[in-house]
């Protein structure tokens, strides 16, 4: 007997198969298939469910009917890539991989060289510590002297960084917007008329600051009409990344609604008689290719699916 669940296998072009399917929720596909279809603009859809629902099933599904109707697309685990240290990094570099001519490579790297060169200027803020880095620290207040040489030398520092952001805003604005361009013809020369899908998954189980940097970065520079971005995530624990983020008393919800145009949830059987949970563990049973033989087997297996039923009805009351 198997210990652990063999992993589903979900071959890139297989979409929706009838014995892998267990949720019935190729219809559902189907919807979100048309909207990627038909839409002419930006587009962030958020595909929302609790963790152990098959989120990550159903979106290689989903992106295996994508490949069937030719449209391309990109997967992305987040959380398998949230060791990076720079998220804008990370996304670009999924972009880069499925260019295939070389010189469409060279301008994309160009460009988000660029980008990459104006956001760590951005990102600098005015302040002691950073524009004074290693001039002050405990032995200038030993005496008079030292200090208003150190403070004309900070003085100095703070004018020379505040001349160089007047004089490069300009061509910083430019840098982006050229980004931001290119990435939207680079997209639509890759995707046969139809929007490039960039699949994010695992965005709840990423560390809160990747998380939100993937969400800021999305809005600010990648978000242009030849890309869709489709999210999945558990919502109720993304919103608690904002708030570990930025306090408890943030609204969450609509922290969220600035970066997300569409909400989806995955749906649920209708069937009362059997919950998706337990057809879950039936299918697990079987891919363990385990076989009930004795009595104690069939009643623990039986109490254990009464014990699911309780807590997705407790569940759906809140």
């Amino acid at each position: 007997m198997k210990l652990t669940v063999p992993p589903l296998e979900i071959a890139p072009d297989e979409g929706f198969s009838a014995d892998k399917d267990i949720f019935k929720r190729e219809r559902f596909g189907k919807n979100l298939l048309n909207i990627i279809e038909n839409i002419n603009d930006e587009l962030v859809l958020a595909i929302d469910a609790p963790w152990g629902e098959g989120k990550t099933t159903f979106i290689k599904m989903w992106r295996g009917m994508l490949a069937q109707e030719e449209i391309q697309s990109i997967y992305f685990d987040a959380f398998e890539n949230d060791y990076q240290e720079d998220s804008f990094l990370a996304i670009a570099a999924e972009i880069y991989s499925i260019i295939d001519d070389d010189q469409e490579k060279s301008q994309f790297k160009e460009k988000t060289v660029s980008a990459l060169k104006t956001l760590g200027r951005v990102g600098l803020r005015i302040g002691i510590k950073t524009v004074t880095a290693g001039v002050l620290d405990e032995t200038v207040f030993e005496d008079t002297n030292t200090i208003k040489d150190v403070s004309k030398e900070a003085s100095d520092l703070v004018d020379s960084y505040v001349r160089k952001r007047l004089e490069n805003t300009k061509q910083d604005k430019q840098n982006l917007k050229e980004f931001k361009e290119y990435l939207d013809h680079l997209a639509a020369s890759t995707s046969s008329n139809q929007p490039l899908v960039f699949i994010i998954d695992e965005l709840d189980r990423c560390k809160p600051p990747f998380a939100l940097a993937i969400l800021e970065n999305i809005k600010h520079l990648y978000s242009v009409k030849n890309i869709v971005f489709v999210l999945v995530m558990n919502r109720a624990q993304i919103e608690e990344s904002v708030k570990c983020e930025y306090a408890s008393g943030v609204d969450a919800s609509k922290y969220l609604q600035k970066f997300v145009h569409l909400w989806a949830t995955l749906p649920k059987k209708k069937d009362k008689r059997k919950c998706d949970a337990e057809t879950y563990l039936s299918d697990c049973l079987e891919r363990m290719n385990f076989t009930i033989k004795t009595q104690d087997q069939r009643d623990g297996i039986k109490t254990y699916k009464v014990r699911i039923q309780v807590k997705v009805e407790e569940r759906e009351q809140y």
